[in-house]
């Protein structure tokens, strides 16, 4: 499992500075990116799937080392997950790979073109005091370019294993 943070993630988890993985998982559900801005005064963390861009939206303010982030994504796209009913995804694969997850810098600017987008799309809403399962649904139902003009958790159901 391959996490890759932006420098601003990486500065706030503390983690000093970060190398370039290049290798790619054999499993789509296993190479995630994550970003660090902040909206109207609120700290917010986007972590984006490589392959699906499937997305998870969270409160950053007490998000501060590798610990908390790994506990508060994991039980956020565990529920997200369970919505969608892809809760068998979680647990059979992502969950029992978190333990083994390599850190990396950022590599794939296409997916950090995308998260741009979905930032663009929070700013609007969170305004309207959406909360983060609210807005993490929001960026999943959003059409890309980057995943042939279709929604990240549609692509996300339909990823095959390597």
């Amino acid at each position: 499992m391959i996490f890759r943070f932006t420098e601003k993630m990486a500065k706030k988890l503390k983690l000093g500075p970060l190398t370039k993985i290049n290798d790619q998982p054999s499993n789509p559900y296993l190479e995630w990116y994550a970003n660090y801005f902040i909206v109207d005064r609120m700290q917010i963390i986007l972590v984006t799937n490589a392959a699906s861009l499937l997305s998870v939206v969270m409160h950053g303010r007490k998000i501060t080392n590798d610990a908390l982030f790994f506990k508060q994504f994991m039980d956020q796209l565990g529920d997200y997950l369970k919505e969608i009913d892809c809760e068998l995804i979680f647990h059979r694969i992502i969950a029992p790979k978190i333990g083994t997850a390599r850190l990396s810098k950022t590599t794939d600017r296409s997916i950090l073109g995308s998260m741009s987008e979905m930032k663009k799309h929070i700013e609007i809403r969170y305004m309207k005091d959406w909360s983060p399962m609210e807005l993490t649904g929001l960026v999943n139902d959003v059409y890309f370019n980057g995943i042939g003009s279709k929604k990240p958790r549609n692509v996300f159901k339909t990823l095959k294993l390597g």
